[in-house]
């Protein structure tokens, strides 16, 4: 630990590290302090970049204290004029074997971007946006919205509980809920900013009638949960889920019996033990410094699993998670509004730069072989490495990243497209950019960042939709052709957001999932392939094989994925 948190870090490290602000980034460009009257009481923000830019506002009670785990309540109201800028809060968070623990408990805020002139009467759509970070990382802080916001979007960004903030299950914690909900109270404030978006987005200028509901990796995982969710019925009429993990039996999304079993010993780590009869209080006596220290993620190239990575996230509880929401999904249980599902091309690619980071040297053969057999203990590993041979994708680590992109992202997916598209509209992308600067700062990792772990990894589309800026908020730089389909993104996903259809003047056409277009039925599975200087329709039929073929799809659809690798 000691070791990796010296000198010459990566530049996503040290923005991790350092926790920059973007509103501090930003700092030179404010200019004046818009005020707007909330529910709650007045807002002062500031001019940004031709935007506006309110941070901070409260949309629940902080919990803390007695709330900490328990239903976010309502914020009350304030006195005065509340300072809408500064420095952005951030969820309090446990770190890794590369990060530090960060953050405050009192941090149930949300981040509004508007275009300049928006007032009460402009009526126009508003996304929400959730990021990602595994269920355990992240905050609102980072992702720039001014590129949306100045196509006639309001953008909420929100805050949420993390880690053992968010997702501790208990049957003391159980119990004491009057609807016997657990273990999901990150995702219960993500349904309480929704509601908090019905009673003011209108004072920004939005139309709380007109709500789209996005997000990134456990962000997107969390969209298409609230598409289950009978709570948020109402809240919202359009979803876009960029980069979903597997999120059935086996997924991240852990069963209640599991999900008790590990809080129950996270608990003991605490030194609150189960049948003590104090085990609350003593957990909710504990400072959030020792929550966190308990919670931290590792990073292991051998571990990637997720009794390793992802130590908490949302629990099957019969309430705010009725069931598996892959199940549901495929079920046809879910809200029929509008959906854009896609992935990038090699997801899994930064995961592997990370863990060659963190061991110091490049993944073996010995490696992928362990890496095999601790991922995917229900099929023949062996088979798989055949599927996925060395020699077909230059490295141990470009074979392990193909198969896990494969196998928790790209096909995980499709297969959700394929499922809900005869109940509401699909529209699938993959974003498909080589040489997309790395989301995850896998290009600057040195000897670990190797070419074959490099580009359309996880979250690399973000920069194009974020004006350039990362999930961790550091800045990158896109060559012409990269600006260029950054515009067109932009225009696409703003697009949804108002009407529900990607489509619009001077845009290739971007047809729904599975349009058939003439009696061949070539026209098949269709997804809006993202590639610089190459944007257009790609399709997989009886007769044209594409985004299947590319990933292995007809195989992995027999089999229960892999155990996913984390965000």
């Amino acid at each position: 630990m000691q070791k990796l948190l010296g000198t010459n870090l990566p530049r996503w490290l040290c923005a991790g590290l350092a926790g920059l602000s973007l509103s501090a980034a930003m700092a030179g460009a404010v200019q004046a302090g818009p005020q707007v009257q909330t529910a709650d009481g007045w807002v002062e923000g500031a001019l940004v970049n031709d935007t506006r830019l309110f941070i901070n506002i409260p949309y629940a009670q902080p919990p803390v204290g007695a709330l900490r785990w328990k239903a976010p309540q309502p914020a009350g109201p304030w006195s005065g004029v509340l300072p809408a800028v500064g420095t952005d809060k951030v969820c309090a968070q446990g770190g890794s074997d590369i990060s530090q623990d960060m953050g405050e408990e009192d941090c149930l805020v949300v981040r509004v971007t508007t275009p300049p002139n928006a007032t009460a009467a402009s009526n126009l759509p508003v996304l929400v946006w959730i990021h990602g970070g595994a269920f355990m990382e992240g905050s609102a802080r980072h992702y720039d919205a001014t590129q949306l916001a100045k196509q006639s979007v309001v953008v909420v960004s929100v805050n949420y509980r993390l880690g053992a903030f968010g997702f501790l299950a208990l049957e003391a914690l159980r119990n004491e809920s009057a609807d016997h909900s657990v273990g999901n109270y990150g995702l219960q404030d993500q349904v309480q900013a929704l509601r908090w978006v019905q009673k003011n987005a209108k004072a920004f200028g939005g139309n709380p009638g007109n709500v789209t509901i996005a997000g990134q990796s456990a962000g997107a995982m969390s969209v298409l949960m609230h598409l289950t969710n009978p709570q948020t019925s109402g809240l919202y009429q359009r979803a876009i889920a960029e980069s979903p993990i597997f999120m059935g039996e086996g997924g991240v999304v852990p069963s209640l019996t599991t999900a008790i079993d590990k809080g129950n010993r996270f608990a003991a780590n605490l030194g609150c033990t189960a049948g003590a009869g104090q085990q609350l209080d003593c957990l909710r006596g504990k400072p959030a410094s020792q929550v966190q220290a308990a919670s931290r993620m590792a990073w292991s190239a051998l571990s990637l699993s997720t009794s390793t990575m992802l130590p908490f996230a949302p629990v099957v509880d019969g309430v705010v998670l009725p069931d598996y929401p892959a199940a549901n999904l495929m079920k046809g249980n879910f809200q029929r509004v509008p959906v854009i599902i896609g992935t990038n091309q090699a997801e899994a690619k930064p995961m592997f730069a990370v863990a060659q980071f963190v061991t110091g040297h490049r993944m073996t053969s010995d490696e992928y072989n362990q890496v095999l057999q601790n991922m995917a203990p229900s099929v023949t590993w062996v088979a798989l490495r055949a599927l996925y041979p060395v020699i077909a994708y230059g490295t141990p680590a470009g074979a392990g990243s193909a198969l896990l992109s494969d196998s928790t992202f790209s096909c995980p997916a499709n297969t959700l497209r394929k499922s809900m598209y005869r109940r509401t509209t699909v529209y699938g992308y993959e974003f498909a950019d080589p040489n997309s600067p790395s989301g995850m700062g896998a290009d600057l990792l040195g000897p670990a960042g190797t070419p074959d772990v490099l580009g359309s990894g996880h979250t690399d589309e973000l920069p194009f939709l974020f004006n350039r800026h990362t999930a961790l908020g550091t800045s990158v730089t896109l060559n012409a052709a990269q600006q260029a389909m950054s515009g067109q993104m932009v225009r696409y996903w703003t697009n949804f957001i108002k009407s529900g259809n990607p489509n619009g003047s001077g845009l290739p056409s971007w047809k729904p999932f599975d349009a058939n277009g003439n009696w061949l039925g070539l026209e098949r599975q269709g997804l809006m392939k993202l590639r610089p200087g190459d944007v257009g329709m790609t399709y997989d039929s009886l007769v044209v094989k594409d985004f299947n073929d590319d990933h292995h799809c007809d195989y992995w659809d027999t089999v229960t994925p892999f155990v996913p690798v984390v965000m």
